[in-house]
């Protein structure tokens, strides 16, 4: 992976799950001082906004990097996987499934158990790429990528 597609990378899972994260605590542990407004902070509507916006910037982002970093390290051999990594490709999938699903689902319960499920996904994939930053790399991948 380059320098530029790690910075951004980076760059995109700072702001796609800080704002996710903004936006579940506005929507969910701030109460609202007005009983007659839809939104419980006047953030919470600009966090869901920059969220479902940005989103799309991950996909692409984790999309760049397929071949040359994911699916060539997962071909390799074992000693040079990384748990984190293959949990992380193997976590995208149902988060962007279930963020989609969120949004496009009308009936409450579909749309909560969606919204559950992409909670919990998230909230893995986030740890797992926190994990996935400090764990160092085997000797094999340090070397190829140097």
């Amino acid at each position: 992976m380059t320098e530029a597609e790690s910075r951004f990378q980076h760059f995109i899972n700072i702001v796609v799950g800080g704002s996710g994260l903004l936006y579940g605590y506005f929507r969910y542990f701030v109460v609202s001082r007005d009983p007659y407004s839809p939104a419980s902070h006047p953030l919470e509507t600009w966090m869901q906004a920059a969220h479902i916006f940005l989103a799309p910037l991950l996909v692409f982002g984790v999309g760049l990097i397929w071949n040359h970093h994911i699916w060539e390290n997962y071909r390799n051999s074992l000693s040079t996987k990384r748990f984190s990594g293959i949990s992380l490709a193997l976590l995208f999938v149902p988060m962007v499934a279930t963020g989609y699903l969120v949004q496009i689902s009308v009936d409450d319960d579909w749309r909560k158990a969606w919204s559950v499920a992409h909670w919990g996904t998230s909230l893995l994939w986030t740890g797992g790429y926190l994990v996935h930053l400090v764990t160092p790399k085997s000797k094999k991948l340090r070397k190829k990528s140097k």
